[in-house]
């Protein structure tokens, strides 16, 4: 059985839960109530490996972690008004 610890630094009212059951990773992020536009997941430099798709204020997104490498993520909304991060740590 894996491991998958996930360490999240969120802004308040953010919820996340992650999981690993069956082979897969996927992490649920609830975002904060006024931000919307596209959720991705970027590497330690920046780079996109993630998109996740588009989202609505309080919307819950699955986020499938599988094949990720042990390092630092940022969660990311980016385009409408209020922006969001979070920080993930995938380590396993």
């Amino acid at each position: 059985m894996r491991t998958l610890l996930l360490v999240l630094a969120l802004q308040v009212s953010a919820f996340a839960h992650g999981r690993s059951a069956g082979g897969e990773d996927v992490m649920h992020v609830r975002l904060p109530s006024g931000v919307s536009g596209v959720l991705v997941l970027q590497n330690a430099g920046g780079e996109v490996v993630r998109e996740v798709g588009r989202v609505r204020p309080s919307a819950v997104m699955a986020v499938d972690l599988a094949g990720l490498a042990t390092g630092v993520y940022t969660l990311r909304v980016i385009g409408d008004d209020r922006g969001w991060s979070g920080r993930l740590v995938v380590d396993r």
